[in-house]
């Protein structure tokens, strides 16, 4: 929902690249969750700025999170708060909850 928000404030450049899920990308037409998302981005407008990679190889995350400008955690069952952790070793700034 900030997507549209962050447009308006100047902000067109930004996309959001989701990781995680019940599947690969390819498995993710069949998750509610992943539904869900995708039915938000479009009724907001911002399809084209969403991309859900679904769960990705251990070995891939590095990768991954120094790509990214930030790492947002807001994980429905997170006991450990390892992804915030791996971000920040990967030197990413981290908004968690």
């Amino acid at each position: 929902q900030a997507l549209p928000l962050l447009a308006e404030a100047g902000f067109d450049d930004v996309e959001l690249l989701i990781v995680g899920g019940s599947g690969d990308a390819l498995n993710l037409e069949e998750d509610p969750e992943a539904q869900r998302l995708r039915s938000l981005a479009k009724e907001l407008g911002v399809e084209d700025k969403v991309t859900m990679r679904g769960q990705v190889p251990r070995d891939a995350m590095p990768g991954i999170f120094r790509s990214a400008d930030a790492v947002v955690c807001t994980p429905w069952y997170e006991p450990f708060g390892i992804v915030p952790l791996e971000a920040m070793a990967c030197g990413v700034p981290v908004v968690a909850a």
